[in-house]
């Protein structure tokens, strides 16, 4: 019984010193990514092993401790990341002169840190073929190389073709496509010192500005054109009158033919001009006023024929009280028109309820009454109750708080 008493103590006393010395590789080293073995620290022990977790996607030093039979030891690991990124080539590299060089496009790019720099620079602009090489380095400074063969094709230019007359209007959109086409026509845009909203203050003095318009397809091949656009004061805010002229070719872009039932010998007026209008007699019509549109567009030559026909009856400076000289003329702007009561025109509409209801409301709609009374010696016409232009509701509504003509406050808020 001693003998086998002595034989379990010299056993246990035998295991304990062969855990106490167990024998491992105290510092190891491993790459980015990959899991700790009995192997790598060179354990030689059938026991099972149990290593602390410590982060192995990050290159650093990290002090741990593994278990072995419920004994804990100490082990320091370095994480390293010695290998360079892969790179498969996808396709042929083809790419159109001029253009950017989208690597990923062509090549399949990956890393064990899961990130990579491409420093690999192209220079796109010579057409050909030749031998490349594409370089990528990790955040460990590991690198890789890869050659390849480039091509680069040479392009036809894209082409410019002006559809119509380049006029826009100041403060409007400008929609490249409705004047220019191109060829593909994704790719047109304008380049160039540009600004809308500085036109000239007079008609006289239409602004005209220079721009470069050009298309970018992408590559070195843009085709350019010079233009020159007529960039138009809103056909609302120009001002004629006896001292200020409209040219004779003036006509506005967006006239439409007002309803037979508003004007039945076919006139015009734009058609922000007609919107509000429409809308205007609508609520005239609920308080039981007809009204109607007398006279609304005039060309030039128009107003031209109506001005020498008054001519023949009296003289120029009786005529000048009563009818703009051609190029003078509010109704050539497409925003002025001459209200009827039903059949009650000009000088009869005046003092009617009809009138009344205008003079108190049309603000409410965008209009003002062009040639007031009492502003004779300003506007330099006779009182015309039925004169109304279309300015919108915003500056209408400034006036409707003013004694002013439109003249006075043109030089007071827009010039």
């Amino acid at each position: 019984m001693k003998k086998i008493m002595s034989l379990l103590t010299i056993l246990l006393l035998l295991n304990a010193c062969s855990t106490s010395n167990l024998q491992y590789q105290k510092d190891v080293t491993v790459e980015i990514g990959e899991s700790l073995t009995k192997e790598i620290i060179q354990l030689e022990s059938q026991e099972d092993i149990t290593f602390d977790s410590f982060d192995n996607t990050k290159v650093g030093s990290y002090a741990i401790t593994f278990e072995v039979e419920d004994k804990s030891y100490p082990l320091n690991v370095t994480v390293q990341d010695s290998t360079p990124p892969l790179i498969n080539q996808k396709s042929e590299v083809t790419i159109s002169q001029g253009s950017d060089l989208d690597f990923e496009a062509f090549f399949d790019i990956s890393d064990n840190s899961g990130s990579y720099t491409i420093t690999t620079t192209i220079d796109t602009s010579i057409p050909g073929t030749r031998n490349e090489t594409l370089s990528v380095k990790d955040n460990s400074n590991n690198t890789a190389s890869f050659p390849f063969s480039l091509t680069i094709t040479e392009d036809e230019p894209v082409i410019i073709e002006q559809l119509k007359e380049f006029k826009v209007a100041l403060n409007g959109t400008l929609d490249l496509t409705e004047f220019f086409t191109s060829t593909p026509k994704q790719y047109l845009e304008i380049i160039g010192d540009y600004d809308l909203s500085t036109a000239g203050h007079y008609p006289l003095q239409v602004g005209r500005l220079e721009v470069i318009l050009t298309v970018d397809d992408g590559t070195l091949n843009s085709s350019y054109k010079i233009t020159e656009p007529a960039i138009l004061r809103n056909d609302r805010y120009i001002l004629a009158n006896k001292r200020y002229q409209l040219p004779a070719d003036y006509v506005p872009d967006n006239l439409i033919n007002i309803p037979a039932n508003y004007n039945p010998t076919g006139q015009k007026v734009t058609q922000e001009t007609w919107d509000a209008f429409y809308d205007m007699a609508q609520d005239a019509a609920d308080e039981g006023y007809s009204l109607i549109i007398q006279s609304a567009y005039r060309s030039y030559q128009t107003q031209e024929t109506i001005y020498n026909n008054y001519l023949k009856n009296d003289p120029q400076e009786v005529v000048d009280t009563y009818s703009a000289r051609p190029g003078h003329s509010e109704h050539q702007l497409g925003t002025t028109i001459d209200v009827c009561q039903g059949s009650l025109c000009f000088g009869d509409f005046t003092n009617t309820p009809a009138q009344q209801w205008m003079s108190e409301n049309a603000y409410r709609y965008g209009f003002i009454l062009r040639y007031p009374q009492g502003k004779e010696g300003v506007h330099g016409y006779m009182y015309e109750s039925w004169h109304y232009r279309y300015v919108g509701i915003e500056m209408a509504t400034h006036f409707q708080s003013l004694n002013l003509t439109f003249d006075e406050y043109y030089q007071q808020f827009i010039k």
